[in-house]
């Protein structure tokens, strides 16, 4: 960045201080951990200072509404068990948001299209699997095992509902068609792309959990420790998924005009 323009380092210096202030204000609400605050930070620098208003917009529309999400499915749960909610922290903020810092890098040296797209797509993962996450959560309705379809508790990894699964397309829904707004080629084609993807990636995330979290104790001894994955990992493997899928379903379809 030592052979950036001025207008470069400027806009990069504006996107330290917008996502410094809205990282300070999300940890004085206690939304996020001192390490959660600053990985915000380098995410928000990264969404800003190389992908533009537009990505910033994605990745802030993400934390606004996967908060408003929590807040209202969530609310009476925490008061009733006190605990009032929990904080995210620099692995669960880097467990969704790697996959879009990274193409969002991409794009900026590159400037290919699908690059942007798979970093909007790792968002709708992360949105939907979040909405669904707190929608699915009350006790409420028939909660399956989506990789065996036996009924489990809600809140099990890799348990599916239809409140949950219909909230997960909405999540993806909003994010895709946030898109339809910026400036960009096929932007209905890009926006169906990041909807779908983000979606299947909602979905791998939910079978990769029953696999891995809740199925992994049927292997062998010596296999569990090996593929025994926290929420964390899981999360930044889904959302790695669901980037791959709207690349592929955003080439199916360009190429399908031509």
């Amino acid at each position: 960045m030592l052979e950036a323009s001025i207008d470069e380092r400027y806009h990069l210096l504006i996107a330290f201080i917008a996502a410094f202030l809205i990282a300070f204000v999300s940890f004085f609400l206690k939304l996020l951990t001192q390490d959660g605050a600053r990985a915000a930070v380098m995410l928000g620098l990264i969404a800003y200072g190389f992908g533009g208003f537009e990505s910033a917009v994605i990745l802030v529309s993400l934390f606004a509404s996967s908060n408003l999400v929590s807040y209202i499915f969530s609310k009476r749960i925490h008061i009733e068990s006190g605990s009032g909610g929990s904080r995210r922290n620099g692995s669960q903020v880097w467990s969704n948001g790697f996959w879009f810092a990274f193409f969002v890098c991409l794009w900026y040296f590159l400037k290919a299209d699908m690059l942007i797209i798979a970093a909007f797509g790792a968002i709708a993962t992360a949105c939907s699997d979040t909405w669904a996450t707190e929608a699915g959560f009350p006790k409420s309705g028939k909660t399956i095992l989506i990789t065996t379809g036996e009924v489990v508790t809600p809140g099990t990894d890799g348990g599916i509902s239809i409140p949950g699964t219909i909230a997960a397309l909405l999540g993806a829904l909003f994010i895709g068609s946030l898109t339809l707004f910026f400036d960009q080629n096929y932007a209905a084609i890009a926006a169906t792309s990041i909807a779908l993807g983000g979606f299947i990636g909602a979905m791998a995330d939910s079978w990769l959990g029953a696999y891995f979290q809740y199925e992994n104790r049927r292997l062998p001894n010596i296999l569990e420790s090996t593929v025994n994955s926290d929420n964390n990992s899981v999360n930044f493997l889904a959302t790695g998924i669901g980037s791959i899928i709207t690349i592929f379903i955003y080439n199916i379809l360009i190429y399908g005009m031509v």
